[in-house]
């Protein structure tokens, strides 16, 4: 996705990464999730379905309880992602 948009929406992408407030990362390897979005008090997250495609269904969490294991999910994935250089 990202070559995608380098490709189709450079100028546009180019101008948002170099801003101090945006930060990139790409995970190299495969995940089995379409997004994750975490705060301090809100999870959504966007599965795929059987065949690993978009569905757009998802998970919204506001428990305090419940976003622990989203936090440890994040990090598991955060610790192995390379950061998009602002170029």
């Amino acid at each position: 996705m990202y070559a995608s948009i380098q490709d189709h929406e450079h100028a546009d992408f180019k101008e948002v990464v170099k801003s101090d407030r945006f930060n990139l990362y790409i995970y190299p390897e495969k995940i089995d999730f379409m997004s994750l979005g975490l705060t301090d008090h809100y999870l959504i997250m966007r599965l795929l379905n059987k065949e690993e495609e978009y569905d757009n269904r998802y998970i919204l969490c506001c428990n305090s309880g419940a976003l622990q294991w989203p936090k440890e999910l994040y990090q598991y994935y955060f610790k192995d992602s390379v950061p998009v250089t602002k170029k």
